[in-house]
C-alpha cells in the first residue's frame, strides 16, 4: 500500500479492493462541446494569475489576499509532493508525503478549493454549456416541494399555489441579477420572463470536472436564499461559497453499483443529458482533483491543525520498518 519508489504508479490501494465491476480508471470524463473553449482564452493551470475584472474590483482583490494570507506553507508543500495513496469513504483519502502516510478530508478541500478558483477565475473561467438547457422554475419548484415534503412546517400549509408563488419571486430574483451571474460567474440564464427563462451555462472550474447535477436545485434556490445581495464583497464571497458548496459534492462510493440509473432518472427530471457525469468518485478523486489540490489549492493554517481532522498523520514508514524487522 506504500509508495516507496517513485516509479511505481500512485493509487496502490484500488488494487486492494474488491469491485463488482468491471469498471476501469480509464474511462474519460464526459465529452463536452469543444466551441466553448474559443470563448476564453487559454488558461495556465499552473499560475493564479488574477483576471482582468477581478484585478479592477478592491472587494475580489480583498477576498482572494484573503485566504492567501491564511496559507500554510507547510501544508502547501505537503500536497504539492504528496502521492495520492487512495480513496477511503465518502469523506476520507489518503495521501503519502515523504515516509508519511496522512488521512486526508477531501470534503473539506473540495470547499476551499472551488471557493478559491471561483475567486482566481473570476469572470473569465469558461462555461460549461447545456445542451439542453432544463427550464429555471423547474428546477426550483423541483426543490422546493421536494424540501417542503420532507422538512416543511406542516402550520405553514405550503400547499401547490403557495410554492408556485415562491417559486417565481425565486427566478425573479435570478432574472433581476442574471447579467451579473453570466459575467463574473457564467451562470447564464436565457429567457426574460420567469415562464421561459432556461439555466444555459455553469462555469467550469476545473478542466474535465463536473458538478453533480442532481444539486443543481438546491444550489439555484440557495442562491435566492443565502445570497448578501447589498454589499459588493458579502455578495462575491457568498456566491463564491455556494458555488462552492455546489461543486464540491461527488457521487457516493456506496451507491457507485447503481449511479446510472439513479442518474438516469435525475437526467429525466431536469432534462441536462450533456452534463450527467458516469465517471466514479475514486476516478475524479485520482485523475481530476487531486492534481489540483497538488497545485491549486491554497491551504488555511486551520488545515494543518491535527485538531480539525483535515489532514491527519497516521503513520510514519520509519516506524513500520522497525515492526517488520522485528517480524
Amino acid at each position: 500500500l506504500v509508495r516507496t519508489d517513485f516509479r511505481a504508479p500512485s493509487g496502490g490501494i484500488e488494487q486492494f479492493l474488491v469491485r463488482s465491476d468491471s469498471t476501469s480508471d480509464s474511462r474519460s470524463i464526459i465529452s463536452k462541446d469543444d466551441k466553448r473553449k474559443e470563448q476564453v482564452d487559454e488558461l495556465d493551470d499552473n499560475t493564479y494569475d488574477i483576471s482582468e475584472e477581478a484585478s479592477t474590483l478592491t472587494s475580489v482583490k480583498d477576498l482572494i489576499a484573503g485566504f492567501e494570507t491564511r496559507k500554510s506553507d507547510k501544508l502547501s508543500s505537503m500536497l504539492a509532493g504528496s502521492v495520492y495513496v487512495g480513496v477511503i469513504d465518502n469523506t476520507l483519502m489518503m495521501m503519502q508525503y515523504k515516509t508519511g502516510l496522512y488521512l486526508v478530508d477531501y470534503t473539506e478541500l473540495n470547499k476551499e478549493l472551488f471557493y478559491q478558483l471561483m475567486l482566481q477565475l473570476f469572470g473569465r473561467c469558461r462555461r460549461l454549456q447545456l445542451e439542453n438547457p432544463p427550464l429555471l422554475k423547474n428546477l426550483i419548484l423541483l426543490c422546493l416541494s421536494t424540501r417542503a415534503e420532507k422538512f416543511g412546517d406542516p402550520s405553514k400549509n405550503e400547499n401547490e399555489s403557495t410554492l408556485t408563488d415562491k417559486c417565481s419571486e425565486y427566478v425573479s430574483i435570478l432574472l433581476e441579477k442574471k447579467e451579473m451571474l453570466d459575467e463574473y460567474f457564467r451562470i447564464r440564464f436565457d429567457g426574460d420572463d420567469v415562464d421561459s427563462i432556461k439555466v444555459s451555462a455553469l462555469p467550469e472550474l476545473i478542466e474535465g470536472y463536473i458538478p453533480q447535477i442532481s444539486a443543481l436545485p438546491l444550489f439555484l434556490v440557495r442562491l435566492c436564499e443565502e445570497i448578501d445581495w447589498d454589499e459588493e464583497e458579502a455578495c462575491f464571497r457568498t456566491l463564491s461559497w455556494e458555488v462552492s458548496e455546489f461543486y464540491s459534492q461527488l457521487p457516493s462510493i456506496k451507491e457507485e453499483k447503481e449511479s446510472e440509473t439513479v442518474r438516469e432518472q435525475v437526467n429525466e427530471k431536469i432534462q441536462q443529458s450533456s452534463l450527467v457525469d458516469d465517471t466514479d468518485t475514486k476516478y475524479i478523486l485520482k485523475n481530476v482533483l487531486y492534481p489540483a489540490y497538488r497545485s491549486k489549492v491554497v491551504p488555511p493554517t486551520e488545515f494543518a491543525d491535527p485538531d480539525n481532522f483535515v489532514v491527519v498523520r497516521m503513520a510514519c514508514l520509519e516506524n513500520l520498518y522497525k515492526i517488520f524487522e522485528r517480524c
